[in-house]
């Protein structure tokens, strides 16, 4: 079992869809300057410049990729295959990705997965949307199945900012 360093709450408005409010800052991902490529287990990975690598070396990309999949296969033990081959995960440098406080966001249209490089526990939260497509961006019936399931992993609580009924 795979556990996150701790439960990520109030730090940060977390991963969303499209964000919490149904609004963005941007209307398109931020132009960044990728600094490598790969693939791991079937997904491609893109990694910003400035996003750390392992010990001994281990490239900032090989170092990435191996926290998605393993983040890939806690969702998929519980939600089943998602497969991502048409999916790019772009690890991000800063703690935040855009400026409304999100640490992941889902681009549908652009088959895009931006995770913060400081929160690989949120892609889960991230393949929920990518699985439910545009629809899943105002996390209607998260509360019932997908929040609780969080809670239990470990991974976060999302009760508060979604709104679930305790």
């Amino acid at each position: 079992m795979v556990r996150s360093a701790g439960l990520v709450v109030g730090l940060v408005v977390l991963g969303c869809g499209s964000g919490s409010d149904g609004r963005r800052s941007s209307l398109e991902p931020a132009a960044i300057v990728v600094a490598g490529t790969c693939t791991v287990q079937g997904v491609r990975i893109e990694v910003e410049s400035g996003v750390l690598g392992g010990f001994g070396g281990e490239s900032p990309c090989s170092y990435a990729g191996r926290f998605v999949a393993t983040w890939h296969g806690i969702y998929e033990e519980r939600w089943g295959t998602l497969t991502l081959d048409a999916w790019t995960v772009r690890i991000r440098a800063p703690d935040l990705v855009d400026g409304n406080g999100h640490a992941g966001l889902t681009w549908y249209d652009r088959r895009l997965i931006e995770l913060s490089q400081a929160h690989f526990e949120l892609l889960p939260h991230e393949l929920h949307h990518a699985r439910a497509g545009a629809p899943s961006s105002d996390h209607h019936g998260w509360c019932s199945d997908f929040v609780p399931w969080e809670i239990q992993r470990q991974i976060q609580d999302e009760r508060s900012r979604l709104g679930c009924v305790p």
